[in-house]
């Protein structure tokens, strides 16, 4: 549990935020799991949580074999040199006079990328959008299952009964791509929309994930920062220009550490 200080709405409030950070497939059909599928609907599988999964293994099989060139070692050699290792290929010109048999070969390091993809999946998320957004997701993280230079994380959110929520559902340097596929159908949209106190909630593992790769964060949303709570008996909420400015002021936190920001919104069409 996080509690999200509230200063952009009235100094000395606090947002309450939930960070499920393991989330098994007995996690997600729990009925105390906020962001299951049976919350909001009968007990059973998300038809398009198993579209997605079917969508998103194709694309991330492609994806998965145009990346392979971009593998975190690459050799590099140069020929035709002064010094070094002879080069069997260029003996034959010793005999006319040519000395520069010898080769270089340098290796050169690719550094690794770090993807953290959140999605929402408010009430208005349901349907196709839901469908696309976590295709995205799924084809990325197969990627990265089957490359040695690529991570994801993926993560989810909304809100509900007072309490804003954000879950980790996959992280591929800790968990088998096959998690995420069983997780994803047992996914529902039920809540509202808490953008930047999830994005806070997790800030730290966020910016300080994975040292020395090359970092981006990756939004999918439909709808503006928006969330009702209550601190100490009084009624808040978070929503409108107050709440879309602390959501950027997120987001320059992640620029100003070298994470590259890709934010898309998502419509039906």
């Amino acid at each position: 549990v996080k509690d999200v200080p509230g200063d952009f709405i009235a100094k000395g409030v606090k947002a309450r935020v939930i960070v499920y950070r393991d989330v098994t497939k007995a996690v997600a059909q729990s009925n105390a799991f906020p962001m299951g599928y049976s919350r909001g609907y009968s007990y059973g599988r998300n038809r398009d949580g198993e579209e997605a999964v079917k969508k998103g293994v194709q694309m991330g099989q492609i994806l998965a074999n145009r990346i392979r060139v971009m593998q975190d070692e690459k050799p590099l050699t140069f020929t035709r040199q002064q010094s070094g290792r002879i080069d069997k290929r260029l003996i034959s010109g010793l005999g006319f006079a040519n000395e520069s048999i010898f080769s270089h070969t340098m290796i050169e390091l690719r550094t690794p990328v770090d993807v953290w993809i959140d999605i929402d999946v408010s009430g208005s998320m349901a349907g196709s959008k839901f469908t696309n957004a976590m295709a995205v997701a799924v084809a990325i993280s197969y990627a990265a299952s089957k490359t040695r230079n690529l991570n994801c994380t993926v993560a989810i959110r909304d809100s509900g009964h007072d309490v804003a929520h954000i879950a980790i559902l996959y992280d591929s340097k800790k968990n088998r791509i096959q998690r995420l596929l069983e997780i994803v159908p047992l996914i529902g949209c039920n809540g509202g929309t808490p953008e930047g106190l999830c994005f806070e909630a997790v800030k730290d593992e966020i910016l300080h994930k994975s040292k020395g790769a090359r970092k981006f964060f990756i939004n999918l949303s439909d709808g503006e920062p928006c969330h009702g709570f209550t601190f100490k008996g009084r009624s808040y909420s978070y929503g409108g220009d107050q709440a879309a400015e602390h959501t950027r002021n997120m987001m320059r936190e992640m620029v100003a550490s070298g994470i590259k920001v890709l934010s898309y919104y998502v419509e039906e069409s």
